[in-house]
């Protein structure tokens, strides 16, 4: 079983993470620096193609050899991870696709916090169709936090950009957005809740890949 243990104090703080995979597999230290990608440029995962984002942040992995993904890390910008297993009641396949690991690496190259990398995780895995319904779930949480933060801000009388997807910080203009900023949120909060309830399976989502049921289990 996988532990992860987080120790922070006044000089900083402290990422520690055991791993249950075979002890003859061996784990590498990888630095990856801080690099710029051209439009249309893919980066390959472990089994897969993804599409490439502008900057990726430079990071330390400690990953299994043979993996791209990562089972712990940290970027430049202090935002550390540990990966943990996942358990299900669903049937699994041997198809390839997105490994938790995969997603791990993919949040510390592009997310300059932890909420960031949240964002990340979460809006990649409903892209792709992974863990659709729990993953809409943590989106909906998401979504209440940002409503209640800015309506909070618009009673209180501040002018903040919400910084629910990027940017952050003083905004003149913040009040006049205030409104359609909640009803954006609100409005994908109920898309959020639509998919945790009915869950998503389509043709190309990796869960109808991954949880393919057989006509044994149908």
């Amino acid at each position: 079983m996988c532990d992860t243990v987080v120790l922070r104090g006044p000089a900083g703080m402290v990422l520690g993470k055991n791993s249950d995979r075979d002890p003859n597999e061996a784990q590498l230290w990888t630095w990856a620096p801080a690099a710029e990608h051209a439009p249309g440029d893919r980066v390959h995962a472990t089994y897969v193609d993804l599409p490439q984002v502008a900057r990726t942040h430079a990071v330390v992995l400690s990953r299994p050899w043979w993996m791209w993904g990562a089972e712990m890390g940290a970027n430049e910008h202090g935002v550390a991870i540990g990966n943990e297993a996942v358990f299900t009641t669903e049937p699994t396949s041997l198809e390839p696709g997105l490994l938790g690991m995969d997603l791990l690496r993919l949040a510390l190259e592009r997310a300059t916090s932890a909420r960031d990398a949240v964002e990340v995780v979460v809006g990649l895995a409903l892209v792709l169709g992974l863990l659709t319904r729990s993953v809409a779930v943590v989106s909906a949480l998401l979504f209440v936090v940002f409503i209640v933060g800015i309506a909070s801000a618009w009673a209180r009388g501040l002018t903040i950009d919400c910084g629910c997807f990027g940017g952050g910080g003083y905004d003149p203009d913040a009040a006049e957005k205030y409104p359609w900023e909640i009803a954006r949120d609100v409005a994908l909060l109920a898309g959020s809740l639509f998919v945790a309830a009915v869950g998503h399976r389509g043709r190309w989502a990796l869960d109808h890949v991954l949880f393919r049921r057989t006509p044994l289990e149908s």
